[in-house]
């Protein structure tokens, strides 16, 4: 009998340990598919919502935000229909109004297109909180051209520095 102990308890600890190591990778597979199928609501176009997060975020698609440099010291990041582009999904429809707006007869901008931009948002209200990732993509120069009225792209490789300097 003392002979057979030492086989069964062999025996015993192979099965819990059989049993531990699927309810391990089960456990493992749950939390992979949770992850990839986390609830995602699409608005306005522009990005997916994540409300079951914590923090709740909104992950814009990529190349829909741009970050802005207005000269020497202005600036913002655009992302449409949220904050201050609620009502516009077009950069430059934007920088018309501002052009308009603050009586400029000249405007040298710098986009930045991002390829990652993630922010915080209040689900509720739709509110964009802090952000928290972003990633640049490709970055364009562009100058006001008050004949035409429109805004001309500018070849980065012909800025001298201190046109570099200023567009950054």
């Amino acid at each position: 009998m003392e002979s057979s102990s030492p086989l069964i308890s062999k025996l015993i600890y192979l099965k819990v340990k059989s049993k531990r190591q699927k309810l391990t990778g089960s456990l493992k597979l749950k939390k992979i598919l949770n992850m990839t199928e986390q609830k995602k609501i699409e608005k306005f176009g522009v990005g997916n919502l994540y409300p079951d997060i914590h923090p709740p975020e909104f992950s814009f698609f990529e190349k829909k935000c741009i970050d802005v440099a207005i000269g020497y010291d202005d600036g913002f990041t655009f992302t449409p229909k949220f904050g201050n582009f609620k009502e516009t999904e077009d950069i430059f429809d934007y920088l018309n109004q501002y052009l308009e707006d603050k009586e400029l007869e000249k405007l040298d901008i710098r986009f930045d297109t991002l390829k990652t931009c993630i922010y915080q948002i209040n689900p509720e209200t739709l509110e964009l909180g802090e952000l928290l990732e972003c990633e640049g993509s490709y970055v364009e120069y562009f100058e006001w051209n008050k004949q035409t009225k429109s805004f001309d792209e500018v070849d980065s490789n012909s800025l001298s520095d201190e046109e570099e300097e200023y567009f950054h």
